[in-house]
C-alpha cells in the first residue's frame, strides 16, 4: 500500500511484477539459498501487512542485494567448475 501510495499504480505494478519475477527464478532453483530467500520473502510479505516496510532503505536493500547475490552464485560456480575442469585437461 506504502509503494502504490508513494509511486502511484504504475510503481506499484512495477514492483509488483518484479517481485513476482523474482519469486518465479527463485522457486526453479533447488539449494539453500532457496529455501533461504523464500522464507524470507514471505516474512517480509507478513511484516508488511502490519509495518511499512519496503519504504525502509536497508530492510529493501537487504533483500534485493542477497537475491541478487543468490541469484548469480550458480552461474558463478558453474564457471569455476568449468575452468577447473578446463585446467585439469591441460595438466
Amino acid at each position: 500500500v506504502q509503494i502504490g501510495y508513494e509511486a502511484g499504480v504504475a510503481g506499484l505494478a512495477l514492483f509488483i511484477g518484479a517481485q513476482v519475477w523474482l519469486y518465479m527464478r527463485l522457486v526453479r532453483r533447488h539449494d539453500e539459498w532457496t529455501v533461504v530467500l523464500l522464507a524470507t520473502f514471505w516474512a517480509y510479505v507478513v511484516i508488511n501487512m502490519l509495518l511499512h516496510m519496503w519504504s525502509n532503505e536497508a530492510v529493501a536493500a537487504q533483500w534485493w542485494l542477497v537475491a541478487g547475490i543468490a541469484l548469480v552464485l550458480p552461474a558463478a560456480g558453474a564457471k569455476t567448475k568449468t575452468k577447473l575442469k578446463a585446467q585439469r585437461q591441460k595438466i
